[in-house]
């Protein structure tokens, strides 16, 4: 019992230091904002991200509200600011919109930074100089709280539930047989297609990930050809994602009839936070997230809506 009272007391000195050291300076951006000029960039964000999600089911996560708290000029505040968001009490959210897990930031603790030496560092984008914004969100018909480290010209930077949310509206939307006559001698192609790019809670653009396939067969149904690519690509610091596609054995050119592939897409985040207090740094791992199938080409898939015209 004492040792939750004094967590509770801890917690409370280190809001209310943020709020002394907020009162010093309060943001010019919202206070001088007239009616003729364009709102911060954040504010465009945040009022879009309520737009889109306003009219997601129950119990899907969405963000209802959010106040502007203050600017932070100083090196107290920051500190408070990051134990705030990062101290014992404090959680993460890890997963989807439909699919939130709230992590207890203790449960990160056990992991070694030596071994992620080479990932975001998110004190960097913690500055002095950026505001910060209270928001508010409903999942399973309960309401979560979290505060947002926010710029003018960035957007919103960090906040420990939208940032860490992929969108569920997801992402990745696929295209099969989609077909085109390939030469005069007759030959089809059967092409395969899944990409999308993934969004965050207020979004924002995390990653884009591409599959595609095309499989090119003889007139006899024969395979004749066969190309492919994968392209990932982290459009946020900490992101990370991948993309494969595997046949499922040796492709018999001028002999099989058919192809069969394996594809894969995975995602995480894991970035690394200074804690002043403790002198010690803090590795956020979120879960590994994937998406996986087959698919097989055959002629008669590629000879679905053929083109009009054989090239010559």
């Amino acid at each position: 019992m004492e040792q939750n009272s004094a967590v509770s007391r801890r917690a409370g000195a280190m809001l209310l230091a943020v709020l002394f050291c907020c009162l010093l300076r309060p943001d010019l951006s919202v206070a001088e904002n007239r009616e003729d000029q364009d709102p911060p960039l954040w504010v465009t964000e945040l009022d879009n991200a309520i737009k889109a999600q306003k009219d997601r089911p129950y119990p899907y996560l969405k963000l209802i509200s959010y106040s502007y708290r203050c600017r932070i000029e100083s090196r107290e505040a920051l500190n408070s600011l990051i134990e705030e968001m990062f101290g014992d009490g404090s959680t993460v959210a890890d997963g989807t919109p439909e699919h939130v897990e709230f992590v207890p930031v203790v449960s990160y603790k056990g992991i070694s930074a030596v071994d992620f030496e080479n990932s975001d560092y998110l004190n960097m984008h913690l500055r002095r100089g950026t505001g910060t914004v209270d928001l508010k969100w409903m999942y399973e018909g309960k309401e979560y709280s979290s505060v947002a480290v926010v710029s003018d010209e960035e957007g919103v930077i960090y906040d420990n539930i939208g940032s860490n949310i992929t969108s569920g509206e997801t992402i990745f939307t696929e295209s099969a047989a989609s077909v085109a006559k390939r030469s005069s001698r007759g030959d089809y192609s059967a092409t395969w297609k899944k990409a999308g790019t993934s969004y965050n809670g207020h979004g924002k653009p995390v990653f884009v990930c591409t599959i595609y396939c095309s499989s090119t067969f003889y007139k006899n149904g024969i395979l004749s050809n066969i190309s492919n690519s994968q392209h990932s690509d982290s459009l946020a610091d900490g992101w990370q994602c991948h993309a494969e596609l595997t046949p499922t054995d040796i492709p018999g050119i001028d002999k099989d009839s058919s192809i069969t592939y394996n594809w894969s897409m995975s995602w995480s985040r894991v970035f690394r936070v200074y804690l002043p207090s403790s002198k010690s740094m803090l590795v956020i791992l979120l879960d590994n997230h994937s998406e996986s199938g087959a698919f097989t080409h055959t002629l008669a898939d590629a000879m679905q809506n053929p083109a009009d015209t054989a090239e010559n």
